[in-house]
């Protein structure tokens, strides 16, 4: 067992960069998964076998407290804008999660490959509340490696 909290990867502690845009803040990524479906293939006698088919992955979901345009510049909204409103047409761009040691440096990374946005929404807003505004962004992609 290890002596220090940072003898292992830690959830947050992470960065997530954009080609063409740089790094960009968000509280929280999920949705890197990976999974192999397979195929059922039954046999006499026997509880058959069960046959790789294909690799699936699920979208990337990101989480970021919404900037104030007026105080803080928003380096992917021109991004989304231009995916989200533009009739199908889409522009992709790899993604990278990095994962971070105590130093700041990459223990573990994924590269989401041709990502684009596919739904942005912003969570309710309730005066009753003392929140912030959080903006969740889904992304698709071609395919997802992890590195490292």
């Amino acid at each position: 067992m290890g002596n220090s909290l940072w003898d292992y990867a830690v959830a947050f502690y992470f960065k997530v960069e954009i080609t063409g845009i740089g790094t960009v803040d968000f509280c929280e990524v999920s949705g890197l998964d990976e999974k192999l479906d397979v195929k059922h293939l039954p046999e006499g006698g026997s509880s058959g076998y069960k046959i790789p088919t294909k690799s699936d992955t699920s979208k990337i979901i990101l989480k970021r407290a919404l900037p104030d345009i007026n105080k803080v510049d928003d380096p992917i909204d021109e991004w989304l804008c231009d995916n989200l409103d533009n009739n199908g047409r889409v522009f992709p761009k790899d993604i990278y999660v990095k994962l971070l040691d105590e130093e700041g440096l990459i223990i573990y990374m994924w590269k989401a490959s041709r990502a684009y946005p596919i739904s942005r929404s912003v969570n309710a807003l309730n005066a009753r509340n003392n929140e912030l505004a959080m903006e969740t962004i889904e992304l698709v992609y071609h395919e997802l490696k992890r590195a490292l």
